[in-house]
């Protein structure tokens, strides 16, 4: 799947709330690719590959968000604001125990070599990817 929406930080929204992106016409451009792995129908969660073309503020959260597949953990987007606030006070607790991204990999160009990092799965995703 290919998300293709253009993301908005926007600067004069509620304090507490300012740095939740937006999906708007008035946003750059961005784009996220998104590749199914596995599916666990036992919690009704997937794990997923996901490449951003671009590199904008939260994109993967809001884009994952924008088409109503939020990231298990998930506190910021895709929830009433009240539920934001509090996840920002640090007063609200999720079932997750932490937002469940993960960067298994990194690749860039930096003059002129070629980096490639990569990283196992965090032992604390396992009982989510059970079947």
């Amino acid at each position: 799947m290919k998300i293709d929406k253009p993301i908005l930080t926007p600067q004069n929204i509620q304090k507490d709330l300012r740095i939740r992106s937006q999906i708007s016409p008035l946003g750059k451009p961005s784009i996220t690719l998104v590749e199914p792995l596995s599916y666990n129908p036992f919690l009704d969660i997937s794990l997923l590959k996901i490449t951003p073309i671009t590199g904008r503020t939260h994109q993967i959260r809001l884009h994952l968000s924008s088409v109503d597949h939020r990231i298990v953990g998930e506190r910021l987007y895709g929830v009433a604001d009240e539920n934001a606030r509090e996840y920002l006070q640090l007063k609200r607790e999720n079932h997750a125990p932490l937002l469940m991204l993960h960067a298994a990999s990194l690749e860039f160009e930096f003059k002129g070599a070629i980096y490639k990092i990569a990283s196992p799965m965090p032992e604390r995703f396992m009982p989510f990817l059970k079947d």
